[in-house]
């Protein structure tokens, strides 16, 4: 199980690190569809996963908070909840702030390259 979540934590982690590469690629065409860049379907493809990612973490800030209110006075209950809680807030934090920080580089590389 350990070498799950280090496998899954390591994907993220490669994932996050080339994400801006990706994003800032040259806006090229694409040779058939809608005359659509690249950069466009690329952004369509972040707003996606940024819409995905905090409506996953609302459903388990929301599923923690059932979970504690159910749990009575059972501590390993109470505990389980709380970590939910914590761990869906987090995810929401991160979510949120890569969308930002990525649209800050955006805006940087795009400032200083024209």
């Amino acid at each position: 199980m350990r070498q799950l979540k280090y496998s899954i934590s390591l994907f993220f982690a490669v994932i996050v690190l080339f994400l801006p590469l990706i994003v800032l690629a040259q806006c090229a065409e694409l040779p058939s569809g809608p005359q659509r860049t690249i950069c466009q379907v690329v952004a369509d493809l972040g707003t996606l996963l940024y819409y995905t990612g905090m409506a996953l973490a609302i459903v388990i800030v929301v599923w923690s908070g059932i979970r504690y209110m159910t749990a009575g006075s059972d501590e390993q209950k109470v505990s389980g909840a709380k970590k939910t809680l914590l761990y869906g807030l987090i995810g929401a934090a991160i979510v949120f702030a890569s969308y930002f920080i990525i649209q800050i580089l955006r805006d940087l590389v795009i400032h200083y390259t024209l």
